[in-house]
């Protein structure tokens, strides 16, 4: 099965986290959940970036080059306070 690798990175800082081997089909409510359960202040600044594929039956990991956005927890964040259904 093919999995994403994504890294959240502190755009403040311009570092990049720990790697996170997530499921594709699942990959929004993980990082829905993630924004939900942060604090406001821990979530500022952070983005989650797609930086890679991995395929757990043959452990290659496939970069996509550029790390490219795909989540932003702290917009996420603020449209969980303001109810909105969007995300």
């Amino acid at each position: 099965m093919i999995f994403q690798v994504y890294a959240v990175k502190d755009e403040l800082a311009g570092t990049f986290g720990n790697l996170m081997v997530v499921n594709e089909r699942v990959a929004a409510r993980t990082f829905k959940w993630m924004a939900q359960e942060m604090e406001k202040s821990d979530t500022e600044d952070k983005r989650v970036y797609l930086m890679a594929q991995y395929d757990n039956e043959s452990g290659q990991i496939v970069p996509i080059g550029i790390p490219e956005m795909t989540y932003n927890l702290e917009m996420m964040k603020k449209e969980q306070e303001n109810g909105s259904k969007n995300l």
